[in-house]
């Protein structure tokens, strides 16, 4: 190779080399990196003398490119000779014959083991690379061996995934539902353990989320004017029933032992519930899309329930996309299963929404055993004042939240030959 040097260049590799000659040092090669050409060649050297006086150096390069192959991370033997097959440099000198030189064979075989040799041949050098031949009968062999094992243990597991599966679940169902009866008790700023796995942790940390928001809202709302509508309606928004994931909770529990993707489907339900729940971005919803969240809600109810709980849903077309709070007909709801199976073993649930004369109209009529005049009334009384002093939170909410939306809203309790009704009325006045 032909190497172009500057003369600063040229004199401070000279005086490397020669140094190291003078110096007897083992290290007999050099690394020069060629800016010019953006390329790097390794120059092996050695002294050349006139009895002990150094009168020159014996130089010889090879491109830096030619030796890539070889310098992997794993690399195995490797050999460089000259065109007569002198050895310049090898990693292993066992490899070599009595006068010190490689016999090249496409597969060398060294102490029992075959190698498959990689030869370069440059003008003025050749490199040989050994890599440990491949052993196609070895790989069949431990193939069949990694085949049977995956057999055994797919056998093996078979046997005992489920049960194990149903049982970690029943655990992590069991945690959630204790520290759910402890935030149930009114202890909010009591957290669940999210130390779970798969859904149940993505529900545990759902739940907190929701958890941190209402303790927030409840903190600020202490400290500012009752009177502020924006704080008002996330104050109502985040007031969703513990005792609904309580109950739903424990009724995912037992149906673990029975039935584990049925249980799965409904854990995922309550996560997409929450998720909606506790959206701050999301105060209110296209009517047609916040039902189906209500579905979702009695849906699991109708988990626990099975076949003692109905419902329909109906909702003319020209309501689809009428703006309500999210998640709003949810307490009336809740009330008539609350209610109508107090007295009753089967419950239907008839939801629907309409618009007559321009007004809107929703109703949730139940089957269940109508609820007594005293609760009507406490009820009707309790809208009429901006603060309730009654049990019936979630229904005072209800028509709350509509009047902030729409300030022309009523509500209206009554009950017929076939249960209790409620019905929300409204014009789209937007407040």
């Amino acid at each position: 190779e032909e190497l172009h040097f500057s003369t600063l260049r040229y004199n401070m590799y000279l005086n490397i080399i020669k140094d190291r000659i003078e110096n007897d040092d083992p290290l007999k090669f050099i690394m020069y990196s060629d800016l010019d050409n953006n390329n790097s060649y390794l120059v092996y050297y050695s002294g050349l003398y006139e009895g002990d006086r150094l009168i020159g150096v014996d130089t010889f390069v090879i491109d830096i490119n030619d030796l890539s192959y070889f310098l992997l991370p794993n690399a195995g033997n490797y050999i460089i000779a000259n065109p007569f097959d002198t050895v310049i440099a090898s990693n292993n000198y066992e490899i070599l014959n009595a006068g010190g030189n490689f016999k090249y064979s496409k597969n060398y075989k060294l102490n029992g083991v075959r190698y498959k040799v990689t030869r370069v041949k440059k003008d003025y050098y050749t490199i040989y690379y050994l890599e440990q031949a491949f052993s196609l009968e070895k790989y069949y062999i431990f193939m069949l061996f990694i085949l049977i094992l995956i057999i055994f243990l797919v056998i093996y597991f078979s046997n005992n995934v489920i049960e194990k599966i149903a049982k970690k679940n029943s655990k992590s169902i069991e945690s959630i539902i204790s520290d759910a009866n402890i935030i149930s008790l009114g202890k909010l700023d009591h957290k669940i353990n999210e130390n779970l796995e798969g859904d149940f942790k993505n529900l545990a940390k759902n739940i907190n989320e929701m958890l941190n928001k209402l303790n927030s809202e409840i903190e600020l709302n202490k400290e500012l004017s009752e009177t502020n509508l924006i704080y008002e309606k996330k104050k109502l928004d985040s007031q969703f029933n513990p005792h609904f994931l309580y109950n739903s909770l424990e009724t995912i529990r037992y149906s673990m032992l029975f039935d584990v993707k049925e249980a799965e489907k409904y854990i995922l339900e309550l996560n997409s519930i929450f998720r909606y729940s506790i959206n701050n971005n999301i105060n209110y919803s296209s009517l047609k899309d916040d039902l189906k969240y209500l579905k979702k809600y009695l849906d699991l109810y109708k988990f626990r329930f099975k076949e003692k709980l109905t419902y329909t849903i109906k909702i003319s077309k020209e309501m689809d996309d009428i703006l309500v709070p999210k998640l709003s007909i949810q307490p009336l709801v809740e009330n008539s299963i609350k209610y109508g199976f107090e007295n009753s073993t089967k419950v239907h649930i008839d939801i629907s929404a309409e618009m007559i004369n321009n007004l809107y109209y929703i109703r949730v009529h139940d089957t269940g055993i109508s609820i007594s005049d005293k609760i009507i009334n406490e009820i009707m009384e309790s809208y009429k004042k901006k603060k309730n002093l009654t049990n019936h939170i979630g229904v005072h909410n209800v028509l709350r939240r509509f009047m902030m939306l729409y300030p022309n809203s009523t509500l209206d309790v009554r009950r017929d030959n076939n249960g209790t009704i409620f019905e929300i009325t409204f014009k789209e006045e937007i407040g």
